[in-house]
């Protein structure tokens, strides 16, 4: 069960960390040691969360549903700004769900953890100068 439960929370962690809508962990440019690195972080993440079981539910739940709909929206034939567009009402919609589920102090560590992803990310991409 404790292997379900943690495999569930990396999951979830995954979702919560790459969810600026970009599929990073999806493409192929990733090391190995990449994974790696991002595992151990996300291990770090969790524990500073410190999600409730209720939580954890919760937020599985909202995440499922934003990655259904990056996922439809990723094999659309919709332009690149109605994308962006819709993108932003998925994260947007993601994000006020997950404010009703984490207290202040965890949605504070979740707007951190994205900020760094994406930080990062741009750097990957040869934007983050």
């Amino acid at each position: 069960m404790k292997t379900l439960v943690n495999k569930n929370l990396f999951t979830v962690l995954i979702l919560i960390f790459t969810g600026f809508g970009t599929g990073a962990l999806a493409q192929s440019n990733w090391s190995e040691e990449d994974k790696q690195a991002l595992k151990e972080r996300f291990e770090k993440y969790s524990e500073q969360l410190d999600l409730t079981e209720d939580q954890k539910t919760k937020t599985n739940g909202i995440l499922e549903k934003y990655w259904k709909g990056i996922g439809t929206l990723s094999n659309s034939n919709a332009g690149k700004l109605q994308k962006f567009k819709e993108w932003k009402s998925l994260k947007e919609e993601r994000d006020n769900a997950m404010k009703k589920v984490l207290d202040a102090r965890q949605y504070a560590l979740f707007e951190h953890f994205q900020k760094e992803i994406r930080e990062e990310m741009k750097k990957r991409r040869g934007g983050g100068n």
